[in-house]
C-alpha cells in the first residue's frame, strides 16, 4: 500500500522559525504571538488503492463475492433479515447488513436515516501546491484556520488542505469542483503564513463528506430495516475508519 509519513517526535517543545523554513524550503510568516511546536505524525495514503487492496484480498474466501457499479435501489427488512435491491434487478437477503455509504447517505432508500440522525454533506477540498518537498520535508498544521501542509513524494508536490463552509451539496462528481471562492480561501491563508506558495497552487482535489452535528461518527443499528448504518465521518471517515468498523461489528453481533 502506498504511503508517506513524516514524523516530528512527540514533545510538544517548540522550534525556531528558520527550522521550520529549512523543512519546508520557503520563507514563513510568523506573528510575534504565533509560535511552531513539534509534536505527532502525519501520514497521507491513497484510499482508493487500499479499498482495492482489501477488495482483492476479501475476494480470495470462496464465502465472499463482490458487486460494483450497480446501485442500491431499495432496502427493507424481509424475513430474518434485509432484503436489498440493486439497480440492474438483483435481489439479495441477508441476515445481517451493515450501510457504510459514505456522502451517499443523503441519496435515496437512505435519505430518511440521513435526516432522522440530521447527517449533512459538506464540500472537503484541498489544492495541489506546485513546489518539491524536500527528503525531511514536514507536515504543518495551521488549528486556527483547520488547515494543514502536508507533502506528497510520490507527486513532488504538496497538499493544501483547508476548510470549506459549502453545505448540502450532493455527492455528484460534475457537480463538485475547485470554485474560485474555494482558491481564495486557500490563497488567504497560505499568504499569510507562506507567502511563496500561494501563487504555486495548480488543481487540486474536491469531493464531500457525510457530517453529523456533533462532528463524531455515526454508528446505529436501525432496527427498522435491520442494518446497522456506519459512517458520517465528518471529514475524518478515512482515518476513523477502524474504529467506526469494530464498532458496527459490535452491533451487528449483538
Amino acid at each position: 500500500m502506498r504511503s508517506g509519513a513524516v514524523d516530528f517526535s512527540i514533545g510538544g517543545d517548540s522550534i525556531p522559525q528558520t527550522e521550520l523554513e529549512n523543512r519546508l524550503g520557503v520563507p514563513a510568516n510568523l506573528g510575534g504571538a504565533q509560535i511552531v511546536l513539534r509534536g505527532g505524525t502525519a501520514v497521507s495514503h491513497d484510499p482508493g488503492l487500499i479499498a482495492r487492496s482489501l477488495i482483492s484480498a476479501s475476494l480470495r474466501s470462496e464465502h465472499v463475492s463482490c458487486v460494483e457499479g450497480a446501485a442500491v435501489t431499495m432496502m427493507r427488512p424481509s424475513s430474518g433479515g434485509a432484503e436489498v435491491r440493486l439497480a440492474d434487478g438483483r435481489a439479495f437477503h441477508a441476515a445481517r447488513s451493515v450501510v457504510a455509504v459514505g456522502p451517499w447517505i443523503v441519496e435515496e432508500p437512505f435519505e430518511t436515516f440521513a435526516d432522522a440522525h440530521d447527517v449533512r454533506i459538506k464540500k472537503v477540498v484541498a489544492l495541489h501546491v506546485d513546489h518539491s518537498p524536500q527528503p525531511d520535508a514536514a507536515a504543518v498544521f495551521f488549528p486556527q484556520d483547520d488547515a494543514y501542509l502536508t507533502p506528497l513524494p510520490a507527486r513532488n508536490q504538496w497538499l493544501f488542505s483547508f476548510r470549506s463552509d459549502e453545505w448540502d451539496c450532493r455527492p455528484r462528481k460534475h457537480a463538485l469542483e475547485i470554485s474560485e471562492r474555494d482558491r481564495d480561501l486557500a490563497k488567504d491563508v497560505l499568504h499569510r503564513y507562506l507567502p511563496e506558495l500561494a501563487n504555486v497552487c495548480c488543481g487540486g482535489r474536491v469531493f464531500c463528506d457525510a457530517y453529523t452535528s456533533t462532528g463524531e461518527p455515526l454508528v446505529s443499528l436501525d432496527r427498522s430495516r435491520a442494518a446497522v448504518f456506519a459512517g458520517a465521518g465528518s471529514g475524518a471517515g478515512f482515518r476513523l475508519a477502524p474504529g467506526i468498523a469494530d464498532e458496527a461489528l459490535r452491533l451487528i453481533e449483538a
